[in-house]
C-alpha cells in the first residue's frame, strides 16, 4: 500500500521512531509464512493474541528488526504502517553473529579491479537493497553494525548511508563503535559521529540512555547540531535525531516511574526549544519482558491483558497495569503520549472508513453476519482506529474499547468499539483530523444500542465550544444494527476532532457499540467496487485489473457452489497455491478442495461489490 498523506505535526509534537524486535510475539517472527495472514494457536498464543500494534497515531518512523542478516519488513506491517501514514523500514545487520567480519568490510568496500569470487561489494550491496526496498515497497533501512571497529570501513559506510537516500528511500545510522571516539557506544551524538549524521536520513542512538545518563545526552545532542545548523534547519535537524530508550522494567528502565519518565521530561526545555530530539522507543519488550507469570515463561497474558498493558503503556496510566479491575479510572499524567504531544492523524480528506477492527480476532463478521470461527491475525486489515484511545469525557473509563468477545456486537472484523454510557451522557472524541465543514459532507455510522434516548455528533475546533449535529438520517440494518447519517454544517469552520454525545434512558440497563465510522464528501466521488472470478485453477490470484491502492478486497473460494471466505487481501496478489499445491489460508481453515475462487473489492468509501 502507498503511504498516507498526513497532517504535518504540530511544533511542539515530538518525531517518534520505533524499532519493533517481535520475537517471541509470533509464531513466525518474519511474516514468511504470514504474509497475507495468520491462524491458529499453540501452547503459549493463539493468532488472536500475538503482537498487533495499533498506536499508530503516535509514531511517524519505525523498522522491524528481526537479529538476522537481512530484514525484509513483513508485507502486512508495511501495510499497516503506510495506512496510518508511518514509514516502514527494514533493517541490514552487520555483526558478528550473522555475518563475518570480512564479509562485513567488503560490503562497504568498493569493488576491486580484481574481485574475490563470490564476494558482495559496496556497489552491489548498494543497488540490491535499493532494488528489495522498491519491489517490496518499503521505505528504507537501519543498518546495525555494533560489532565493527574497523575505521577504515567508516567511508564506506557513509556512501551507503548516502546512496540509500539519494535512491530516494530513507536510512538510519544506529549509534555503535564505528561512529563513536573511543570505541563502545555514546548513547547520543557527538562531533565525532556528526559525519554519519549528515550522511544519514536519521540519527538514533543506543538505548542505554535510561540507564547510563541523568538527563543531559538529549541537550548535548542538540548542541552539536545548533554548531552545525540554525533557524529551520536546526529545527529540521533536531526532528532527525533520535534518542533511544529501551523502556522495560527487565533492562532496568522502568516504564512508569523511575529514569523512563524523568528522561523523557528532559526532551521538554524551555522556550523557544520545545524539545532537545526526537525520541526512538525500543518495543515492545516492556511488554514481552516485564510481564511474564515468570522470568522464562514464554506463555503470552491473555488479550486483554496483552492489549490492556500496551494501551497503559501508550495513552494510559499506571493504574492500568497489569490485570484491570471493574471501574478503575485512568489518570492521565505518566504515558508516553504526554511527552510526544498530539496524534497525528490521516484524516485529510474523505473518504474515510473505519470498521473498529484491530486486525485480529476470534470471528470475522462481515455487516455483523458471522463469516468465520477461529483465531485469526491480519494486520493488514487493521482499521485506521481512532486517534483517541478512549476519550471519555467527563469521566475517563478503561471500560470503554475495542471488544473481541462478543461476536454478536461485532459489525466487520474482528472487534467492535464498545462504549461505557451506564447512566449518564457520555461524550467521547475519537478522530483528530482538520476539515473545513461544508453541506457536501456526512458522516455515518452503524451502531448496535440498547436504551439510548439520543446519540449527536460532536464537533470540536481550537478555542471553540463543541458543535452538537443531530442525525438527518436513520435506518434499521439487520442483526440489530442502526444506521445513522449526520449532514456537517455548512459553517467553513476547520474542525479538529470529531466525536460523539450518547445518552442514555434514565434509570435503564443501556449499551452501545459501534461498528463503522465513515467520512464522505461529495467533492470526492469514488469508482464503484468491481468483482473478479477465477475459474481454471491458478496458483497466484492476480487482482490487477480491478486493483486499487485504497481499496481491499475480500477473497472467497468456492466449492460444490458454496462461497466461503477465505481472506482479505491489500495487495495487488493473493496466493491460494504453490506448484499447484493448495496453501493455507487464514479464514475458515477448515474449508478445502475449492474450484473456482471470487474476488469481491470493497473501495476506499467502504461499498463492497454485489455478489
Amino acid at each position: 500500500m502507498p503511504i498516507a498523506p498526513r497532517l504535518p505535526r504540530t511544533a511542539d509534537t515530538k518525531p517518534c521512531l520505533v524499532g519493533f524486535d517481535m520475537g517471541e510475539f509470533s509464531y513466525d517472527p518474519m511474516f514468511d509464512a504470514w504474509s497475507q495472514g495468520g491462524f491458529g494457536s499453540s501452547s503459549t498464543r493463539t493468532a488472536a493474541n500475538v503482537y498487533n500494534f495499533s498506536n499508530w497515531q503516535y509514531v511517524d518512523y519505525m523498522y522491524y528488526l528481526s537479529g538476522r542478516f537481512f530484514t525484509i519488513p513483513p508485507v502486512v506491517w508495511t501495510n499497516c504502517a503506510h495506512k496510518n501514514g508511518v514509514f516502514c523500514m527494514g533493517t541490514l545487520n552487520l555483526n558478528h553473529n550473522v555475518v563475518s567480519e570480512k564479509d562485513a568490510i567488503n560490503m562497504l568496500t568498493p569493488k576491486p579491479q580484481q574481485p574475490e569470487q563470490g564476494a558482495l561489494y559496496l556497489e552491489e550491496t548498494i543497488d540490491i537493497m535499493t532494488s528489495i526496498c522498491k519491489y517490496f515497497g518499503f521505505d528504507g533501512y537501519l543498518i546495525n553494525c555494533e560489532d565493527l571497529n574497523d575505521k577504515a570501513a567508516v567511508p564506506g559506510m557513509l556512501k551507503l548511508l548516502s546512496s540509500i537516500q539519494k535512491a530516494g528511500l530513507k536510512s538510519i545510522w544506529y549509534d555503535s563503535p564505528l561512529s563513536a571516539e573511543s570505541g563502545g557506544y555514546d548513547y547520543r551524538l557527538t562531533e565525532h559521529a556528526f559525519p554519519f549524521f549528515e550522511n544519514a536520513s536519521f540519527f538514533q542512538s543506543d538505548y542505554g540512555w535510561g540507564d547510563f545518563d541523568t538527563g543531559e545526552y538529549p541537550k548535548l545532542s542538540y548542541e552539536v547540531l545548533k554548531s552545525h545548523f540554525s533557524g529551520q534547519d536546526l529545527e529540521n535537524a533536531r526532528n532527525r535525531m533520535f534518542q533511544g530508550i529501551d523502556c522495560s522494567k527487565y533492562r532496568k528502565t522502568a516504564p512508569y516511574g523511575g529514569k523512563f519518565f524523568r528522561n523523557c521530561a528532559q526532551l521538554d526545555a524551555p522556550n523557544p526549544i520545545q524539545f532537545y530530539t526526537g525520541m526512538c522507543i525500543y518495543y515492545p519488550a516492556w511488554l514481552m519482558y516485564d510481564f511474564r507469570k515468570k522470568e522464562n515463561d514464554y506463555k503470552l497474558p491473555d488479550r486483554e491483558t496483552f492489549h490492556n498493558n500496551d494501551a497503559a503503556f501508550w495513552t494510559g496510566s499506571r493504574d492500568f497495569i497489569g490485570y484491570p479491575a471493574a471501574g478503575k479510572n485512568s489518570v492521565g499524567d505518566h504515558f508516553v503520549a504526554h511527552y510526544l504531544g498530539g496524534p497525528r492523524s490521516t484524516i485529510v480528506h474523505a473518504p474515510f472508513v473505519c470498521w473498529f477492527n484491530d486486525g485480529e480476532g476470534d470471528y470475522y463478521n462481515i455487516d455483523g453476519v458471522l463469516a468465520s470461527v477461529g483465531p485469526w491475525n491480519n494486520l493488514s486489515d487493521q482499521s485506521v482506529l481512532p486517534a483517541y484511545r478512549y476519550q471519555r469525557i467527563p469521566d475517563p473509563s478503561d471500560l470503554t474499547g475495542l471488544q473481541h468477545t462478543e461476536q454478536e456486537n461485532i459489525y466487520t472484523g474482528g472487534s467492535s468499539l464498545k462504549v461505557d454510557i451506564r447512566d449518564k451522557v457520555v461524550e467521547i472524541n475519537l478522530f483528530e483530523t482538520s476539515i473545513k465543514s461544508s453541506s457536501n459532507m456526512s458522516i455515518t455510522i452503524v451502531a448496535k444500542e440498547s436504551k439510548v434516548s439520543a446519540r449527536n455528533l460532536m464537533l470540536g475546533a481550537p478555542e471553540r465550544s463543541p458543535t452538537y449535529v443531530g442525525p438527518s438520517a436513520s435506518a434499521q440494518l439487520p442483526h440489530g444494527w442502526m444506521k445513522y447519517t449526520f449532514q456537517l454544517p455548512n459553517d467553513s469552520v476547520e474542525y479538529s476532532r470529531i466525536g460523539f454525545s450518547i445518552s442514555p434512558v434514565p434509570g435503564e440497563p443501556c449499551s452501545f457499540y459501534l461498528g463503522l465510522f465513515s467520512f464522505d464528501d461529495t467533492n470526492y466521488p469514488v469508482e464503484p467496487p468491481n468483482k473478479l472470478v477465477f475459474t481454471t485453477p491458478v496458483d497466484v490470484l492476480d487482482l490487477a485489473p480491478i486493483f486499487k491502492s485504497r481499496s481491499h478486497y475480500r477473497i472467497y473460494g468456492i466449492k460444490d457452489g458454496v462461497r466461503t471466505l477465505i481472506g482479505v487481501a491489500y495487495n495487488s496478489v493473493f496466493r491460494v497455491a504453490f506448484n499447484g499445491k493448495p496453501i493455507f489460508h487464514n479464514l475458515n481453515t477448515e474449508v478445502a478442495g475449492f474450484t473456482s475462487y471470487l474476488v469481491q473489492e470493497v473501495n476506499a468509501a467502504g461499498v463492497a461489490a454485489e455478489i
